[in-house]
Parts: structure tokens; sequence; C-alpha cells
């Protein structure tokens, strides 16, 4: 099953980065090095981590927002080094959102997903 992962993981990871406006290298690491980090600390066995579409549209229109679409169209994702600050601003979005999940995990916020409709639940999984 991990070389089925494999050869599923390093594609999709470079095509999800792209979706984001990034380079494709960071996709690799955005596929790696949770799944090294979660076999190491986590305890569930069907939990999926990794990159996912909605995740990388999400980071390219907070990039569009924040840096304004012409600043933000600058970043060529076959040249990494022209995306200094859009990488940057990912990096501390991805830094917040880890805050947050965090926050959500001491303060036991998960009860809050007992709110949600089915509908929305089973649109996001």
């Amino acid at each position: 099953s991990g070389l089925t992962v494999g050869c599923m993981l390093v594609p999709q990871s470079m095509a999800y980065a792209l979706l984001a406006g990034m380079p494709m290298i960071y996709g690799l690491y955005s596929s790696f090095v949770p799944l090294v980090l979660y076999a190491g600390l986590a305890t569930s066995r069907v939990q999926a981590v990794g990159p996912v579409a909605m995740d990388a549209m999400m980071t390219a229109s907070v990039a569009n927002n924040i840096l304004g679409t012409e600043r933000a169209a600058q970043c060529d994702p076959l040249k990494p080094e022209t995306c200094g600050e859009y990488i940057a601003l990912a990096v501390v979005l991805a830094f917040f959102t880890g805050l947050l999940q965090v926050a959500f995990g001491t303060f036991h916020l998960g009860v809050l997903v007992n709110f949600l409709s089915h509908s929305v639940m089973s649109g996001f999984t």
C-alpha cells in the first residue's frame, strides 16, 4: 500500500502546489512531512493526512487577497526564486492554521462538529 500511496501522492501533491500557486517542491513537502510526523506522533489508523484541493484553493485565494492579484501573479511556480513573498505568506498561513488546530484540541472544541449538518460534513469528507 505504501507504493500505491507514493505513486498517487507525488503527482497529486505537485498538482496541488501548482493549484495553490506555489513551486512544486512545496507540494512534495506538504505531502511527505505530515505523513512522517503523523506516523511518529499519532494513534489513529484511519486518519487521512496530506494536501487536498480545498486547502490549495484557499491558500491561493488568501494570497491573492493579501498580496493583491498583481503581486501574487508575479510568482511563477516554475521559478521558485520569484515566489519569496508568496511562500512566506503561505508558511505564516499554515502556522496560524496549526495554532488554531492546537487551540481547538486543547479546549476540546471538537464537539462543535455535532452542530454541523450531515450535508456539510459529507461535502468536506
